[in-house]
């Protein structure tokens, strides 16, 4: 059995870490607090072939689609879900797959977002 975490939005300090690393920046609060005032629409990609897109932050979540390298996705909020070993954390991505459409979840082991 799975023991999940409550889920808390880390959204914003997700999307401030991804600007800041872009730029080549440390993410500072007041850049972390610019961030979180105007939402930003991050994009990127898939880094494996058939990544699962779950509706939740879980593996055992169903599945909605898969995502591939190519496919092009945007990135919505991240959040603590299940923790996954091939990369050792427990951050999850809420995206939308850019081909497919599909809206879900996947582990952020799985996809690359460009600042």
């Amino acid at each position: 059995m799975t023991i999940r975490k409550s889920r808390k939005s880390l959204g914003a300090a997700f999307a401030a870490t991804v600007l800041a690393a872009s730029l080549g920046v440390a993410a500072a609060p007041s850049a972390q607090a610019a961030v979180a005032a105007r939402p930003q629409v991050l994009s990127g990609d898939f880094t494996a072939t058939g990544v699962r897109i779950h509706t939740d932050s879980y593996s055992g979540a169903p599945a909605l689609g898969e995502g591939n390298p190519g496919d092009g996705l945007t990135f919505w909020q991240a959040t603590e879900g299940e923790y996954n070993p091939a990369c050792g954390n427990d951050q999850w991505a809420q995206i939308t797959d850019r081909r497919t459409h599909v809206k879900g979840w996947v582990s952020v082991c799985y996809i690359h977002v460009n600042g």
